[in-house]
Parts: C-alpha cells; sequence; structure tokens
C-alpha cells in the first residue's frame, strides 16, 4: 500500500468481505453512526441500488442532459439500443416554481395531431440475434424524424409531455367544436318546430 493510495498487484483488487463494503471517515464503525464517504469511478456494475439512510435516490447527469438506460454496450457508438423502465409512477416536475415565463398556449392541437403519422415497427436491438428476445413485439408510434413538432432536440427522440399536451389541447379544442355543433343542431330544431307552428 503506498500511503494515500490502494494499489493493485494485478489487474484487480478483491475486498473480501461478509456482508458490505463501507467506506466512511477515519473514525470508521467507531462512531455510533459512521459517517459514510463518497466513492468516485467510471462505472459501477451491480445488481441492486438503494438509498443508505435516506428517502429520495438522486441521479444529478450534466447541465442539458439526460439519464439514458441502454444495453451494456452503452453509448455503441452513437447507436445506444436502450431499455424499457418499470415503475408503479412516472411524475413530471410541474410545478410554478420551476418555471418561467408562462404563457397560454394559443397554437392548434388538433392540428399537430393531425399532422402525426402513426406506424408500427419493430426496434432494431430487438431482432439481434444476441437480444435474448425469442419473440419480438411489433410496436407502435411515431418516428421522431417525421414529426419535428414533439420530436427531442437532437431529433433521435420523442418528447411524451410534447404527444399528451398537444393531444389534451386537441381535445379541448374538439369539445368546443362539438358543443357549436350541439347548439347549431339545437337551434335548428327549434327552428323547424316554429316553422312548423306556422304552418
Amino acid at each position: 500500500m503506498v500511503r494515500g493510495h490502494i494499489r493493485a498487484k494485478t489487474n484487480n483488487i478483491y475486498a473480501l468481505v461478509s456482508n458490505e463494503l463501507r467506506i466512511t471517515n477515519f473514525n470508521g464503525v467507531t462512531d455510533s453512526s459512521p459517517t459514510y464517504r463518497d466513492l468516485a469511478c467510471r462505472d459501477i456494475r451491480a445488481n441492486t441500488m438503494r438509498v443508505n439512510g435516506g428517502n429520495n435516490l438522486y441521479l444529478a447527469p450534466g447541465p442539458g442532459s439526460e439519464v439514458r438506460v441502454t444495453s451494456a454496450a452503452f453509448y455503441n457508438d452513437g447507436s445506444p439500443n436502450y431499455r424499457g423502465i418499470r415503475a408503479s409512477e412516472f411524475e413530471r416536475g410541474s410545478s410554478r416554481t420551476y418555471k418561467t415565463q408562462i404563457e397560454r398556449f394559443t397554437g392548434s392541437g388538433l392540428g399537430v395531431m393531425n399532422d402525426l403519422s402513426i406506424v408500427t415497427y419493430y426496434m432494431k436491438a430487438d431482432l439481434e440475434s444476441d437480444s435474448g428476445i425469442e419473440d419480438p413485439r411489433l410496436r407502435i408510434g411515431i418516428i421522431a424524424e417525421d414529426s419535428p413538432v414533439v420530436a427531442t432536440r437532437d431529433g433521435l427522440g420523442v418528447e411524451d409531455g410534447r404527444v399528451l399536451f398537444h393531444a389534451v389541447k386537441a381535445i379541448q379544442e374538439l369539445d368546443i367544436k362539438i358543443e357549436d355543433t350541439v347548439d347549431r343542431v339545437s337551434f335548428l330544431e327549434l327552428e323547424n318546430q316554429l316553422l312548423k307552428y306556422e304552418k
């Protein structure tokens, strides 16, 4: 061991423990509640991740970046194979406290929805021989390059929020059209009744 460093004699270092490998301050386990220290490295391989005494788990990508879930090939020379995420809820941070320059949207949601081309497709990664997927699933959705209004900044993905809230706006517009139609039908029915009465 070099002062301040642990250096492997070969390629790897093996820590032989029966429970956990813990990194603490210099007091170690003499504290009733150990003070844990950080671990800085490039890659972490593990089967699970959980909070250590807190309530929330934080992932902190760089400014303007995002968290990406991919195969073990990671970036894969610019062609990452993305993987799914499953949870009971996905809650979008949408408080007024996070936003500025808030204005009512006056564009047409119905126009955006009508311009989207819905297609079926297979994910290329699902069809690869080493995908582990025996029966690839036919998917339905849109193509980012064909849908710039709802595409991500890099043009390679789709912002679900843009799709969702344009759809909400479209429903609101349809509701107005339906109310208009109902009002006109009611007026025509009334007019028809008056004409019959006059006869």
